[in-house]
């Protein structure tokens, strides 16, 4: 791997942890803010979300409502570059870190 290959592999990676913040701030904006206008999320269920317009609204209703609370701890497990400015980012959630705040 060469140093520009490494730089950007820890820039994709960087990403990730961005995205995490943006979940644990629970700010939809945040946490798609990592993503390109059109980019692609692919949540835990398969579910295939396409660009701002779809991730934002789908995950600020969520973070108002059953994920109120809620943080994200993971890691990028692997990156793969399939073009000079294109890279696909595997990661994954730890098991049970699903962490809610105490009920009142």
């Amino acid at each position: 791997m060469s140093f520009a290959q490494s730089t950007d592999e820890a820039a994709v990676r960087a990403l990730y942890q961005q995205l995490m913040d943006g979940w644990n701030q629970g700010s939809a904006e945040a946490f798609a803010t990592p993503f390109a206008e059109d980019g692609d999320l692919i949540a835990f269920d398969g579910t295939h979300f396409r660009g701002h317009q779809e991730i934002v609204p789908f995950h600020q209703r969520l973070f108002q409502t059953h994920l109120k609370g809620t943080r994200l701890v993971g890691q990028v497990t692997s990156v793969r570059f399939l073009g000079p400015d294109v890279a696909l980012m595997y990661a994954r959630r730890y098991r049970g870190v699903w962490e809610i705040g105490p009920c009142s």
